[in-house]
């Protein structure tokens, strides 16, 4: 059963956000951190293309509404969008802010099934803001401000509310937690310039998969927390329901699950306009399907 009923969000749904992120003030000998500045992000359309040609964005592709595809599970806008800290425009950290930037959703309609994924939820009323990126954690006061003439509306259950929060909160302490693995005392330390560029440019590059021990650690506890969640699951009515033994969860675009009864594994990811599944059995071998443009192979 419903809790309260949420516009679909379309391709040229718009949103933006307001945080805070760390600015690096040019000085001599080298740049310094003035830590947790207000910051403006720039409103972008939720087909930012940035994000869709690296595989970021997340739409139904048969499902349409006004003739526009509907955001899903997993969507994010991506890297490239632009902030600024008023207080200390000469910031010399917008490199490495627009390369990392994020905004995604945190609640996904149960009930509802657009081309096999959840429909991804957010809106100014009732109030379900995006997750945006920010210093020292991501947190969710990006908005939405436009989906509220879309006619198509999906119902959002108690389950799938408490799930949202539920992955909120781990997220959010589990960012708060590696940000301060390595930090200094002094919180005007200098700052190795160099090496956040060149951190921000191989993320970007790699798709935002880890390219260093602290970031394969964050990423393996991000994985477990998903692990952890994905037990607790909702049925299509959108009430709670025990996935166990079969436990599969989503990190952005890409989708692992397992039933631990049949000894069987999934691998999964859907990238643009292109569907890939790997399926992999200790009793039946392995298969490979998939499908490009709305045609299995």
């Amino acid at each position: 059963m419903a809790l309260f009923h949420v516009p679909v969000s379309l391709m040229w749904t718009a949103n933006m956000g307001f945080y805070r992120h760390d600015a690096w003030v040019p000085a001599a000998p080298s740049p310094v951190l003035f830590p947790l500045q207000p910051s403006i992000e720039m409103t972008t359309p939720m087909f930012w293309p940035p994000g869709f040609a690296l595989n970021k964005n997340s739409f139904s592709k048969k499902v349409v509404h006004l003739s526009s595809m509907v955001c899903t599970a997993g969507h994010d806008c991506g890297p490239l969008i632009l902030d600024i800290t008023p207080p200390q425009p000469a910031n010399l950290k917008y490199p490495v802010m627009w390369l990392n930037s994020s905004r995604k959703f945190i609640l996904t309609a149960s009930s509802v099934d657009h081309d096999g994924k959840k429909v991804a939820c957010a809106a100014v009323w009732p109030p379900i803001p995006m997750m945006t990126c920010g210093d020292p954690i991501s947190a969710p006061v990006a908005m939405i401000h436009t989906n509220l003439i879309n006619s198509e509306k999906v119902g959002v259950s108690l389950a799938d509310l408490l799930i949202g929060l539920a992955t909120l909160a781990i997220s959010m302490v589990i960012d708060y937690a590696f940000s301060r693995m390595g930090k200094q005392d002094d919180p005007f330390s200098n700052v190795n310039i160099g090496k956040e560029y060149d951190k921000a440019l191989m993320s970007l590059l790699t798709g935002g998969l880890p390219t260093s021990r602290k970031g394969l650690e964050k990423w393996a506890a991000n994985a477990a927390a998903g692990i952890g969640l994905s037990i607790f699951g909702t049925d299509n009515e959108g009430n709670f329901q025990w996935q166990w033994p079969n436990v599969e969860f989503s990190m952005g675009r890409r989708t692992v699950g397992y039933n631990f009864e049949k000894g069987e594994g999934k691998v999964g990811s859907d990238y643009g306009f292109v569907k890939t599944e790997v399926v992999s059995s200790t009793t039946e071998g392995i298969s490979v399907g998939g499908s490009a443009f709305g045609f299995g192979f």
